[in-house]
Protein backbone atom coordinates (compact mmCIF):
# COMPACT_ATOMS: atom_id res chain seq x y z
CA UNK A 1 0.00 0.00 0.00
CA UNK A 2 1.18 3.60 -1.01
CA UNK A 3 2.90 4.92 2.51
CA UNK A 4 0.96 8.34 2.11
CA UNK A 5 -2.29 6.38 1.53
CA UNK A 6 -1.67 4.11 4.80
CA UNK A 7 -1.01 7.35 6.84
CA UNK A 8 -4.53 9.41 5.99
CA UNK A 9 -6.33 6.20 6.31
CA UNK A 10 -4.86 5.51 9.88
CA UNK A 11 -5.21 9.47 10.52
CA UNK A 12 -9.17 9.34 9.82
CA UNK A 13 -8.91 5.86 12.24
CA UNK A 14 -7.72 8.20 15.21
CA UNK A 15 -10.38 10.90 14.93
CA UNK A 16 -13.15 8.89 13.36
CA UNK A 17 -12.83 6.20 16.01
CA UNK A 18 -14.39 8.67 19.20
CA UNK A 19 -17.03 9.94 16.55
CA UNK A 20 -18.52 6.85 15.73
CA UNK A 21 -18.13 5.18 18.60
CA UNK A 22 -20.10 7.99 20.09
CA UNK A 23 -23.02 7.50 17.19
CA UNK A 24 -23.04 4.11 17.89
CA UNK A 25 -24.01 5.14 21.65
CA UNK A 26 -26.41 7.42 20.98
CA UNK A 27 -28.79 4.75 18.32
CA UNK A 28 -27.65 2.33 21.44
CA UNK A 29 -29.33 4.52 23.58
CA UNK A 30 -32.32 5.35 21.31
CA UNK A 31 -32.88 1.50 20.98
CA UNK A 32 -32.87 0.91 24.46
CA UNK A 33 -35.28 3.30 25.36
CA UNK A 34 -37.69 1.91 22.37
CA UNK A 35 -37.05 -1.96 23.80
CA UNK A 36 -37.75 -1.27 27.22
CA UNK A 37 -41.54 0.89 26.49
CA UNK A 38 -42.38 -2.62 25.12
CA UNK A 39 -41.89 -4.78 28.08
CA UNK A 40 -45.64 -5.01 29.45
CA UNK A 41 -47.17 -7.01 31.87
CA UNK A 42 -49.47 -8.71 29.28
CA UNK A 43 -47.55 -9.95 26.66
CA UNK A 44 -45.97 -13.07 26.21
CA UNK A 45 -43.03 -14.51 28.19
CA UNK A 46 -41.24 -15.69 24.67
CA UNK A 47 -41.68 -12.28 23.35
CA UNK A 48 -40.56 -10.76 26.45
CA UNK A 49 -37.60 -13.07 26.26
CA UNK A 50 -36.30 -12.09 22.31
CA UNK A 51 -37.28 -8.23 23.52
CA UNK A 52 -34.55 -9.26 26.38
CA UNK A 53 -31.91 -10.36 24.42
CA UNK A 54 -32.53 -7.13 21.88
CA UNK A 55 -31.55 -5.08 24.84
CA UNK A 56 -28.55 -6.89 26.16
CA UNK A 57 -27.04 -6.68 22.24
CA UNK A 58 -27.81 -2.80 22.26
CA UNK A 59 -26.61 -2.43 26.03
CA UNK A 60 -23.45 -3.86 24.97
CA UNK A 61 -22.93 -1.72 21.92
CA UNK A 62 -23.61 1.13 23.88
CA UNK A 63 -20.87 0.42 26.07
CA UNK A 64 -19.02 -1.09 23.67
CA UNK A 65 -18.86 0.99 21.18
CA UNK A 66 -16.89 4.04 22.75
CA UNK A 67 -14.54 1.43 24.61
CA UNK A 68 -13.52 0.35 21.26
CA UNK A 69 -13.00 3.41 20.22
CA UNK A 70 -11.15 3.78 23.20
CA UNK A 71 -9.21 0.72 22.35
CA UNK A 72 -8.66 2.21 18.59
CA UNK A 73 -7.08 5.38 19.13
CA UNK A 74 -4.24 4.42 20.55
CA UNK A 75 -3.39 2.18 17.28
CA UNK A 76 -3.76 4.40 15.21
CA UNK A 77 -1.50 6.82 16.72
CA UNK A 78 1.14 4.15 16.96
CA UNK A 79 1.34 3.78 13.11
CA UNK A 80 1.08 7.06 12.70
CA UNK A 81 3.84 7.52 14.29
CA UNK A 82 5.45 4.83 12.82
CA UNK A 83 5.18 6.15 9.54
CA UNK A 84 6.55 9.42 10.61
CA UNK A 85 9.27 8.06 11.62
CA UNK A 86 9.89 6.19 8.77
CA UNK A 87 9.78 9.11 6.48
CA UNK A 88 12.60 11.08 8.46
CA UNK A 89 14.76 7.61 9.22
CA UNK A 90 18.44 8.03 8.47
CA UNK A 91 18.86 4.05 8.35
CA UNK A 92 17.11 1.58 6.55
CA UNK A 93 17.78 -1.39 3.35
CA UNK A 94 17.98 -1.25 0.06
CA UNK A 95 15.81 -4.51 -1.23
CA UNK A 96 17.26 -6.41 -4.00
CA UNK A 97 14.49 -7.34 -6.25
CA UNK A 98 15.27 -11.34 -6.20
CA UNK A 99 16.89 -14.03 -7.03
CA UNK A 100 19.42 -13.14 -10.01
CA UNK A 101 17.85 -16.24 -11.93
CA UNK A 102 19.27 -17.59 -14.55
CA UNK A 103 21.94 -14.39 -15.50
CA UNK A 104 25.15 -14.98 -16.03
CA UNK A 105 26.36 -11.69 -15.21
CA UNK A 106 25.91 -8.57 -13.11
CA UNK A 107 25.41 -5.22 -14.12
CA UNK A 108 26.65 -1.84 -12.48
CA UNK A 109 25.22 0.84 -14.77
CA UNK A 110 28.02 3.35 -14.43
CA UNK A 111 27.03 6.99 -15.88
CA UNK A 112 26.24 5.76 -19.58
CA UNK A 113 28.79 3.02 -19.36
CA UNK A 114 27.55 -0.60 -18.35
CA UNK A 115 29.90 -2.37 -16.69
CA UNK A 116 29.77 -6.12 -17.16
CA UNK A 117 31.48 -9.16 -14.68
CA UNK A 118 30.63 -11.90 -14.97
CA UNK A 119 29.74 -14.44 -12.48
CA UNK A 120 31.81 -17.66 -10.83
CA UNK A 121 29.69 -20.25 -12.46
CA UNK A 122 31.30 -23.04 -9.74
CA UNK A 123 30.66 -20.40 -6.28
CA UNK A 124 27.95 -18.34 -8.04
CA UNK A 125 29.70 -15.49 -6.39
CA UNK A 126 31.40 -12.25 -7.51
CA UNK A 127 33.14 -9.47 -5.17
CA UNK A 128 33.74 -6.20 -7.48
CA UNK A 129 34.59 -3.05 -7.17
CA UNK A 130 33.17 -0.74 -10.08
CA UNK A 131 36.05 2.11 -9.79
CA UNK A 132 38.20 -0.30 -10.72
CA UNK A 133 37.85 0.48 -14.46
CA UNK A 134 39.08 4.45 -12.99
CA UNK A 135 42.20 1.96 -11.55
CA UNK A 136 41.47 4.25 -8.26
CA UNK A 137 39.99 2.79 -5.13
CA UNK A 138 36.89 4.22 -4.02
CA UNK A 139 35.17 2.32 -1.11
CA UNK A 140 32.31 0.57 -3.12
CA UNK A 141 32.57 -3.49 -3.46
CA UNK A 142 29.26 -5.34 -5.09
CA UNK A 143 29.08 -8.86 -4.41
CA UNK A 144 26.30 -11.65 -4.69
CA UNK A 145 24.58 -12.88 -0.97
CA UNK A 146 22.47 -15.64 -1.26
CA UNK A 147 21.98 -15.26 -5.21
CA UNK A 148 20.85 -11.41 -4.47
CA UNK A 149 22.70 -8.39 -5.14
CA UNK A 150 24.56 -6.52 -1.82
CA UNK A 151 26.22 -3.31 -2.10
CA UNK A 152 28.66 -2.11 0.93
CA UNK A 153 30.33 1.14 0.71
CA UNK A 154 31.42 4.31 2.35
CA UNK A 155 30.35 7.57 1.47
CA UNK A 156 32.57 10.70 2.26
CA UNK A 157 32.17 14.19 1.43
CA UNK A 158 35.26 15.98 -0.82
CA UNK A 159 37.14 17.33 2.64
CA UNK A 160 36.88 13.62 4.29
CA UNK A 161 33.59 13.60 6.28
CA UNK A 162 31.93 10.52 6.55
CA UNK A 163 28.33 11.00 5.03
CA UNK A 164 26.67 7.31 4.90
CA UNK A 165 27.91 3.82 5.33
CA UNK A 166 26.60 0.65 3.62
CA UNK A 167 26.90 -2.80 4.94
CA UNK A 168 25.60 -5.34 2.69
CA UNK A 169 22.44 -2.94 1.87
CA UNK A 170 22.19 -1.64 5.35
CA UNK A 171 22.27 1.80 5.44
CA UNK A 172 23.18 4.66 7.37
CA UNK A 173 23.30 8.43 7.80
CA UNK A 174 25.51 10.53 9.79
CA UNK A 175 23.18 13.69 10.91
CA UNK A 176 25.83 15.87 11.65
CA UNK A 177 27.22 15.36 7.32
CA UNK A 178 24.13 15.45 5.16
CA UNK A 179 21.67 18.19 3.68
CA UNK A 180 18.56 16.12 2.96
CA UNK A 181 17.99 12.36 2.12
CA UNK A 182 14.85 10.61 0.21
CA UNK A 183 14.79 6.77 -0.57
CA UNK A 184 12.05 3.68 -1.50
CA UNK A 185 12.55 -0.15 -1.26
CA UNK A 186 14.90 0.35 -3.91
CA UNK A 187 16.78 3.15 -4.11
CA UNK A 188 18.30 5.84 -2.03
CA UNK A 189 19.97 9.24 -2.30
CA UNK A 190 21.97 11.39 -0.26
CA UNK A 191 22.90 14.87 -0.90
CA UNK A 192 25.56 16.45 1.27
CA UNK A 193 25.89 19.80 3.36
CA UNK A 194 27.49 21.51 -0.07
CA UNK A 195 23.97 20.67 -1.91
CA UNK A 196 25.54 17.65 -3.76
CA UNK A 197 24.46 14.32 -4.20
CA UNK A 198 27.43 12.20 -2.74
CA UNK A 199 25.53 9.08 -3.87
CA UNK A 200 22.45 8.30 -6.04
CA UNK A 201 21.91 4.35 -5.40
CA UNK A 202 19.01 2.19 -7.45
CA UNK A 203 18.33 -1.70 -8.28
CA UNK A 204 17.02 -1.66 -11.68
CA UNK A 205 16.49 -5.27 -11.44
CA UNK A 206 17.40 -8.55 -10.30
CA UNK A 207 21.10 -8.54 -11.58
CA UNK A 208 21.58 -4.45 -12.30
CA UNK A 209 22.56 -1.67 -10.05
CA UNK A 210 22.70 1.63 -11.40
CA UNK A 211 25.32 4.16 -9.73
CA UNK A 212 24.98 7.91 -10.13
CA UNK A 213 26.75 10.95 -8.12
CA UNK A 214 29.52 13.08 -6.99
CA UNK A 215 32.56 11.04 -5.66
CA UNK A 216 36.41 12.34 -4.81
CA UNK A 217 39.18 10.25 -4.15
CA UNK A 218 42.69 10.94 -5.07
CA UNK A 219 42.73 13.91 -6.30
CA UNK A 220 40.27 13.15 -8.80
CA UNK A 221 36.42 14.04 -9.01
CA UNK A 222 33.80 11.97 -10.27
CA UNK A 223 30.69 13.48 -11.91
CA UNK A 224 28.64 10.47 -13.16
CA UNK A 225 25.24 11.14 -13.69
CA UNK A 226 22.81 8.83 -15.90
CA UNK A 227 23.96 10.40 -19.65
CA UNK A 228 27.97 10.93 -18.89
CA UNK A 229 30.85 10.42 -16.73
CA UNK A 230 33.32 13.71 -16.48
CA UNK A 231 36.34 13.15 -14.20
CA UNK A 232 38.27 15.90 -12.94
CA UNK A 233 41.77 16.25 -12.11
CA UNK A 234 41.60 18.76 -9.20
CA UNK A 235 43.51 19.42 -5.59
CA UNK A 236 41.44 19.56 -2.60
CA UNK A 237 42.31 23.14 -2.12
CA UNK A 238 40.76 23.93 -5.44
CA UNK A 239 37.36 22.00 -5.11
CA UNK A 240 34.68 23.46 -3.25
CA UNK A 241 34.65 25.88 -6.25
CA UNK A 242 33.90 23.29 -8.69
CA UNK A 243 31.51 21.41 -6.29
CA UNK A 244 29.38 24.41 -6.12
CA UNK A 245 29.22 24.71 -10.35
CA UNK A 246 27.84 20.80 -10.32
CA UNK A 247 24.22 20.27 -10.89
CA UNK A 248 23.49 17.23 -11.17
CA UNK A 249 19.98 15.86 -11.61
CA UNK A 250 18.43 14.51 -8.71
CA UNK A 251 16.59 11.42 -8.69
CA UNK A 252 14.14 11.72 -6.04
CA UNK A 253 11.46 14.85 -4.85
CA UNK A 254 12.34 17.37 -2.32
CA UNK A 255 11.10 18.11 0.56
CA UNK A 256 11.07 14.28 1.68
CA UNK A 257 8.86 14.77 4.18
CA UNK A 258 6.60 15.80 2.34
CA UNK A 259 7.58 13.75 -0.81
CA UNK A 260 8.75 10.71 1.15
CA UNK A 261 9.51 7.91 -2.18
CA UNK A 262 8.56 9.77 -4.95
CA UNK A 263 11.13 9.66 -7.66
CA UNK A 264 11.91 12.54 -9.92
CA UNK A 265 9.66 11.82 -13.29
CA UNK A 266 12.38 14.26 -15.41
CA UNK A 267 14.84 11.85 -14.17
CA UNK A 268 13.17 8.71 -14.85
CA UNK A 269 12.43 9.96 -18.43
CA UNK A 270 16.60 9.93 -19.45
CA UNK A 271 16.41 6.67 -18.48
CA UNK A 272 18.54 3.89 -19.98
CA UNK A 273 18.20 0.40 -19.17
CA UNK A 274 20.58 -2.21 -20.64
CA UNK A 275 19.75 -4.92 -23.11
Amino acid sequence: MNPELKLNIFIIILWGAPILGGIFSVIAQYKLGQLENLIKPKISRSKKTKIKRKITIWKFMFWGAPILGLIIIPFASYQINQENEIKTSLHGTINSKEDIGDFKEVIVMLGSDSLQFLIDNNRQEINVNPFDVFSVDYPIKIKLINRKLSISAEIKSWDGKIISEIKDNEWVINPNNYFKRNYDDTGLEIIDQYNCPVLQLEMVNQNTIRLTGVFYTNNQLFIISRTKTIVIGVSIKNISAIIKTINLEEIFVYPSEEHFRERNLKTMQHEQLPR
